[in-house]
């Protein structure tokens, strides 16, 4: 996963990115090109360049891993490896307890669409563009 460069908030979210896809131009899209139930929805890769060096802000959002990094810590601090692991105790100090900006860095990053497209042939998949 990239380093994280900068961090998009909700504001900016809705101040910036105005020409980004939005719901309803998602559904307008969808209404136009008659896309069935089934359509397995295709979203573009990018290359982590656009993060690093093109500067991408990114919108962290918790999930399973950084979830499983606090749940780590507060196990650790509640001692619950110690009660479940006897050989833990004499290596508790051992134990990494991760810290508020590896949480952060094991958030899922993401970035907002830019428009979705249609291909000649393929109208039953969505594809969605990350950039124009």
């Amino acid at each position: 996963m990239s380093e994280i460069n900068g961090v998009i908030n909700k504001e900016e979210l809705k101040s910036g990115y105005q020409d980004f896809l939005t719901v309803g131009k998602l559904k307008k899209f969808l209404k136009e090109h008659n896309l069935p139930d089934h359509a397995k929805v295709m979203i573009q890769r990018v290359e982590d360049i656009y993060f690093e060096k093109n500067h991408w802000d990114v919108y962290l959002k918790e999930g399973e891993r950084s979830y499983s990094y606090r749940q780590w810590n507060k196990d650790i601090q509640n001692e619950e490896y110690l009660n479940e692991r006897p050989k833990l105790k004499e290596a508790k100090e051992d134990l990494h307890v991760f810290t508020e900006e590896e949480i952060r860095g094991a958030s899922a990053q993401y970035h907002p669409a830019w428009s979705c497209v249609r291909y000649k042939g393929e109208g039953d998949l969505l594809f969605i563009d990350l950039h124009y």
